[in-house]
Parts: structure tokens; C-alpha cells; sequence
């Protein structure tokens, strides 16, 4: 919930951060169980930043989790 909270306060001070929206998919994702929703922060994220490292990190984990291993290493 806190992590929560901080996300939500990053990004009402800057909706376009792609950083916030990989955390956003992280929590989401992992500690919330929601990988659509994991899915649509970190493609919010590349967006944002397409150079934003953790939204390409966490996007490949994802595809791991999610079976598509050549869509994973890409």
C-alpha cells in the first residue's frame, strides 16, 4: 500500500515519468498478481522514455513469467 501511495504521488507531480511507471508495473505486477496491468505501466513507461532501463527489464521478465521466451530476449 505504501508503495502504492508513493507511485500514485509520482505521478500526479509528473504523469509522463517513465521511472514511476515501471514501479507502477513492478508493484502491480509482482506484488499485485495483475500482469496486464504490469503490462500496460511498462508499455506506458517505454512511451514515456523508450532509453528507460528498468521498463525493458522488467518487460522481459514479464515475458518470461507470461511463456513467450523469444519475445522475452527481444
Amino acid at each position: 500500500a505504501a508503495a502504492e501511495r508513493c507511485i500514485a504521488q509520482a505521478l500526479e507531480r509528473d504523469d509522463a515519468s517513465a521511472l514511476a511507471w515501471s514501479i507502477c508495473g513492478l508493484v502491480g505486477g509482482f506484488l499485485g498478481k495483475d500482469l496486464e496491468k504490469a503490462e500496460l505501466c511498462y508499455a506506458r513507461a517505454i512511451d514515456a522514455n523508450p532509453s528507460e532501463p528498468l521498463a525493458w527489464l522488467f518487460t522481459g521478465t514479464l515475458r518470461a513469467w507470461q511463456g513467450p521466451g523469444a519475445a522475452a530476449v527481444e
